[in-house]
């Protein structure tokens, strides 16, 4: 039997609604139960739930979030380097210039960013390994989005908020 993507939308429907599944995907889940066993009796737990859940309020919240690939994006390093402080003749101004970089990725290094911050501004420098054209960042904390379509140049940011975590999502 030829490899069928099943998501979790589909493992849903399987053990609680098998009548809106396709018959081959149908066949696909049975023949390879055991694969999917901790899910499907997950799924089917919620015939027994109490009465507060509504099952169709959390069908249709995944429905919507199912079908998204998102990826989340971790510090994998802090670096700082902070520029020499010089006295300069005649009491004039100390210079000071802090640059902090820190790189974000999932676990398979399939994405990378790169995030350099200045005091002027931040940088923020994406890699990715599948060839994707076009996604979509969401940095956090702030939830500020970022529509990303050309990778050979950095993005440039003005907000010096810091981020802790990125979530890599397509963009449709």
């Amino acid at each position: 039997m030829k490899k069928i993507e099943i998501t979790e939308e589909d493992i849903f429907n399987f053990a609680l609604y098998p009548e809106e599944l396709s018959p081959e995907k149908k066949e696909y889940i049975s023949e390879k139960y055991s694969e999917y066993k901790e899910h499907i009796e997950l799924c089917r737990s919620l015939r027994n739930a109490p009465d507060n859940i509504n099952i169709e309020e959390l069908r249709n919240k995944i429905l919507l979030t199912g079908n998204n690939k998102e990826i989340e994006l971790l510090p994998i390093n802090n670096l700082e380097y902070e520029e020499p402080k010089y006295s300069l003749a005649a009491a004039s101004p100390v210079t000071e210039k802090e640059i902090r970089a820190v790189s974000f990725s999932d676990k398979n290094s399939s994405y990378i960013v790169r995030v350099i911050n200045s005091i002027e501004k931040s940088l923020i420098y994406v890699f990715a390994s599948d060839g994707i054209n076009e996604m979509k960042l969401t940095l956090h904390p702030s939830q500020e989005e970022i529509t990303v379509n050309d990778f050979s140049e950095p993005i440039e940011r003005l907000s010096k908020e810091k981020i802790d975590r990125i979530v890599v999502s397509e963009v449709k």
